[in-house]
């Protein structure tokens, strides 16, 4: 099987669009680290904070779309994804790694890589999409993780015949690996 111009165009942006998008996820993880750090400690105000004027519940009464928001950071509610953000950002960079020496290999003629190829190739993308629901908290979350385990599974199963052989096949078979289990938790 030869190497075609259009795929390894194809691929040569898939690989820009995964490091773009675990490039993101890391800036996320360390904003979202630095906005914890700077929260008042529960059952304390923040430095130069004002009573308010009306409790949420009487602004509410008086019509206010946004009442009870306080200026507070509502994605801070619900389940803290961050183990599961940085299984996936993890995979995806073991991922480029892998996918590129699927692509040197496979212009040398060893079409034995294809499959793996094609199963990181996928996984990437799932990776990456995963790694923006889990930080938005996304209703879509559960349902999409089921998808991110089994294209996990496939491309650690793809991975798995040539792990004696290539260390960047077997790091991303066990990034794979540990995304499945942080999936899980979710499914």
């Amino acid at each position: 099987m030869a190497l075609h111009r259009r795929e390894l165009l194809l691929v040569g942006a898939g690989l820009v669009a995964a490091k773009a998008t675990a490039a993101t996820l890391a800036c996320a993880k360390e904003s979202t680290m630095e906005e914890d750090d700077k929260k008042p400690a529960a059952g304390t105000k923040p430095a130069g904070a004002k009573p308010a004027d009306k409790a949420p519940a009487e602004t509410k009464a008086a019509g206010d779309p946004h009442a009870g928001h306080g200026g507070g950071d509502e994605a801070s509610s619900g389940p803290d994804h961050a183990s599961f953000v940085a299984a996936l950002a993890d995979c995806t960079e073991k991922g480029q790694v892998c996918l590129q020496h699927c692509i040197t290999l496979l212009s040398k003629g060893e079409t034995s890589m294809a499959e793996c190829a094609a199963a990181v190739n996928d996984m990437m993308s799932i990776c990456q999409g995963m790694g923006a629901l889990a930080l938005s908290k996304s209703k879509h979350l559960q349902a999409a993780a089921k998808l991110c385990h089994d294209l996990c599974s496939d491309c650690a199963a793809a991975c798995k015949p040539h792990v004696a052989h290539h260390a960047s096949c077997k790091a991303c078979a066990e990034a794979c690996e540990a995304t499945m289990a942080e999936a899980s938790k979710l499914v």
